[in-house]
This record gives C-alpha cells, sequence and structure tokens, in this order.
C-alpha cells in the first residue's frame, strides 16, 4: 500500500528546543515543513527575505524549501520554542487524505509572509497542542505513535482554519529591515551573475560594509548564500520531475560539472542519489 510506506516514524517530529546563550543559525534551505511555537524569549529570524523579531506568542511557519536562518538574543532571558517538522513524504501522506491538508503552508508561501501574531486565548490552546505533541514525541508510553499522528493532524486542522477564518490580514510581514530589498533582489535574480560589488552599487552600500553586514546578518557570506539558493532551486526542479543532467539549466550553473560539485560539496549526496532518496 502505498499510504503506508509514507508512515515512517523518522517522516514527522516534536520537541522543545531551549537556548541559553546567544548564537548564530546560518542560513540554508529548509528540507522540510515547519511550525514553531514561541513560548519565551526573543529572537531574530529570517524567512526569505522577511526579517521577523520573534516573542513569546509568535507562531511562524516555514514551507518546505524557504532560506531560514537566526541570531538568538538569549542573554539573560532563554529562547524556548517548540517545534514541529513534517517531511515532504509525511505531507504528502496528509494530502492525500486531505488535499488542503497543507493550507497554512501554501497560503504563507503564497503570500511571501510567515509569522502568525496571535491572541492570548488563541495561543494558549496552539502551545497546548504543540507541548503536548513534544511530550508524546518523546515518550514510549503505550500508543504514543498513534497519539503524536492524531495530535500532529488535528494542529495542522486547527491552524489551517484558523488561517482560511481570518483572510488575509492573519499573516504578518517582515519588519523593513535594510538587508530585505537586498535579500528580495537575490531571491528574485539568483540565477543571472550576483556579485557584491554590483548589489553595493544598486543598494547604496560600500562593497565592505554590505559583505560585513550580510555575513553578521545572515551567519554566511554573501556568495555562499547565493550559491545555497541556487542549489535550493536546482533541488526543486528534480523534485518536481526535471532531469537531473537539466536541473543545472534552472538555477545559474554554467555546466552540469559545476552544479555537481557544489551539490556534493554542499549535501553530502549526489543530484541522483538526493534525488532517488526525496521522491
Amino acid at each position: 500500500m502505498a499510504g503506508a510506506m509514507l508512515l515512517r516514524r523518522d517522516d514527522y517530529e516534536g520537541g522543545t528546543t531551549r537556548d541559553e546563550a546567544a548564537g548564530q543559525i546560518p542560513s540554508a534551505a529548509r528540507e522540510v515543513y515547519e511550525m514553531m511555537c514561541v513560548t519565551e524569549g526573543s529572537a531574530e529570524y529570517w524567512v526569505e527575505d522577511q526579517h521577523y523579531k520573534l516573542a513569546a506568542g509568535d507562531v511562524l511557519l516555514i514551507p518546505v524549501g524557504a532560506m531560514v536562518g537566526a541570531t538568538l538574543k538569549a542573554r539573560g532571558c532563554p529562547f524556548e520554542r517548540h517545534g514541529l517538522w513534517m517531511s515532504r513524504r509525511y505531507m504528502t501522506f496528509l494530502r492525500l487524505q486531505d488535499e488542503e491538508a497543507d493550507y497554512c503552508f501554501a497560503k504563507a508561501e503564497a503570500e511571501h509572509r510567515y509569522l502568525l501574531r496571535l491572541p492570548p486565548d488563541v495561543f494558549e490552546g496552539i502551545r497546548l497542542a504543540f507541548e503536548t505533541l513534544a511530550e508524546e514525541c518523546q515518550n514510549d508510553r503505550f500508543n504514543a505513535e498513534l497519539s503524536t499522528k492524531a495530535i500532529l493532524a488535528a494542529l495542522c486542522v486547527q491552524l489551517n482554519r484558523l488561517i482560511q477564518g481570518q483572510g488575509d490580514d492573519v499573516f504578518l510581514a517582515g519588519d523593513g529591515n535594510r538587508l530585505a530589498p537586498v535579500l528580495s533582489h537575490i531571491h528574485q535574480n539568483c540565477t543571472a551573475p550576483i556579485s557584491v560589488e554590483g548589489l553595493a552599487e544598486r543598494f547604496n552600500y560600500s562593497p565592505s560594509h554590505l559583505a560585513h553586514s550580510f555575513k553578521k546578518q545572515m551567519g554566511t557570506s554573501l556568495y555562499h548564500y547565493v550559491l545555497l539558493r541556487r542549489l535550493q532551486i536546482g533541488r526543486e526542479a528534480m523534485l518536481q520531475g526535471v532531469p537531473v543532467k537539466e536541473a543545472y539549466q534552472k538555477c545559474g550553473f554554467g555546466d552540469y560539472a559545476g552544479f555537481y560539485r557544489a551539490f556534493v560539496k554542499e549535501f553530502g549526496l549526489s543530484p541522483q542519489q538526493y534525488k532517488k532518496k526525496n521522491q
């Protein structure tokens, strides 16, 4: 049965993360669908080109494939959040049961906004569901796996209905960080030649200032970020059926050999191996 093949325990996970110290999470493309429920502290998150200052009461929805990075501001106040992660395969399983199971992620991606800032009474119900899911995922009680799947599905339904019922203003836009236009330009034009010098001139930076600011905020160099973005476009193209040896043409590489070398160096798998593993 095809559906049963998707029901692997490692296709979903829930848990609680608590960071006691400040730190950087370098930008990278998510390979899973992620929901985050912030319960304490604060942090700055980039999702694609949207910059958010997260605080307790926020829910962040990150579609698969989105570029995400963070700066944790945990000095004197730990940053704690509940998380839910689902693989592409598990989301496919949910969509086989209801084609709009991924409504919340699809809506976030379509609107290019990813943050829900909920009223306290609404957030409390969401928080409790996340907390229960994390507890079930981390113990071996009788029927824990069955319970986990039920809570996971119910949480998706709860968020889907909340978003569907609130209309177009439920998601918050980013806060207008100065680097956002630079990132937006990269995301829209990364298959074309891009340089620090060209971006600095376009957005009124000095090249050294732009390179320094980018590395400080994104946790990786501008060059590496562009490379990651191109590889992500190539990965998505392959998973959507583009032949492996043609995917490089979709993402700004001059030849397949260069795409292959960069892919293996970044992900530890060849493009063929990655496609076989994830399709």
